[in-house]
């Protein structure tokens, strides 16, 4: 377990760009029986997904949230010191994504630029780096988190293909002396990797025609070892036993008053997972977020896009307490709470 605290950060704002192509479950009549899909959209409470053009990578989304975000609270892009990208879903092997993202938003060249691989956990993960990173010579940072894992799924592979949406996030985070503590727990168990993995994307498993091919069984497609492939049941299990207890272990490790919380905001994996959570940490399901029914399973992005899908027209009306909980792929899992001010700027672009 790792508990750790931040003093003097403030979200500014946050901006997400959800992929612009709509994908209804009458789409995947052609590949499923219309009584499974069904089935799986009442489980999941998943109605729709947004998906990228295939021409599209997430850094163009996070380009736009950026660019976004950064002029609607007057930023100038020199100030920004650090910036730090989270994504599974990179551009090229090298160079880093950030580097590229560094150019296209016109920041200065004594701005550090790094790249996060990790999913679920992404989010939780990339507010804790930048709350380290930041200080008061160094009082701007931006945060760019999301995935475009519509490309990594087969689409005739019924534990993953009505499951993944993609998005793109900007978070602008300042150095600012009067912020209220935020705290974090933050675990890992690489024993799971093999639940959640795309096995030939790298160089352990490397890319070829073999490893490139579905088969075909009963009827169906076995996915490539390029594709995702996941273990919904030792994911669930894993959820149950580690990331849930987790959540109680950061409120009572900083003796929070969980009935103050003002709102909460899971990972957005399914519905009935969530569903789960609110019952099993005895929750006022009025204050726990969602949007998965509209975007589907938005990796590190389903965080920052529930919380501005929820505030871009119903703003915040006085200072309100989060906790955010992500946890997923790696496995690695991690939560914050922390409080944002009333004035934070939260958009979801077109």
């Amino acid at each position: 377990i790792m508990f750790d605290t931040s003093e003097s950060i403030n979200i500014k704002g946050i901006t997400s760009v959800p992929g612009s192509e709509t994908i209804g479950k009458k789409e995947f009549y052609k590949y499923f029986d219309k009584q499974d899909v069904d089935k799986i959209q009442s489980v999941t409470g998943i109605e729709s997904l947004r998906v990228v053009k295939e021409d599209q990578c997430v850094s163009d989304l996070m380009l736009i949230a950026g660019k976004k975000l950064i002029q609607s609270l007057n930023w100038k892009p020199e100030e920004i010191k650090v910036l730090v990208v989270v994504t599974q879903s990179y551009d090229y092997q090298l160079p880093a994504t950030s580097c590229l993202l560094q150019e296209k938003l016109n920041l200065g060249n004594d701005c550090a630029c790094l790249d996060i691989n990790l999913g679920c956990s992404g989010y939780v993960y990339g507010i804790w780096l930048i709350s380290k990173l930041l200080n008061i010579n160094n009082k701007f940072g931006l945060l760019l988190v999301g995935d475009t894992s519509s490309k990594m799924v087969c689409p005739y592979d019924r534990a993953t293909a009505m499951l993944f949406g993609d998005a793109g996030t900007a978070t602008a985070l300042e150095f600012d002396p009067k912020s209220n503590k935020k705290y974090f727990s933050l675990y890992t168990d690489g024993k799971g990797s093999k639940n959640l993995i795309i096995p030939s994307s790298g160089y352990r498993i490397p890319v070829t025609d073999k490893t490139l091919k579905r088969e075909k069984v009963n009827g169906g497609f076995k996915p490539a070892l390029t594709d995702l492939y996941m273990d919904g049941t030792e994911i669930f299990k894993f959820t149950l036993a580690q990331a849930i207890p987790s959540v109680k272990e950061l409120i009572r490790e900083y003796d929070i008053d969980v009935s103050r919380i003002d709102y909460f905001v899971f990972h957005q994996a399914n519905m009935f997972l969530i569903e789960h959570i609110i019952k099993k940490l005895k929750l006022d399901s009025s204050k726990v977020l969602t949007t998965i029914k509209y975007f589907g399973n938005t990796s590190s992005a389903s965080i920052p896009l529930t919380m501005t899908e929820h505030f871009s027209k119903n703003r915040l009306k006085h200072e309100s307490s989060f906790l955010l909980s992500g946890f997923g792929v790696g496995y690695s899992w991690g939560n914050i709470f922390m409080n944002i001010k009333e004035d934070t700027y939260f958009e979801t672009l077109p």
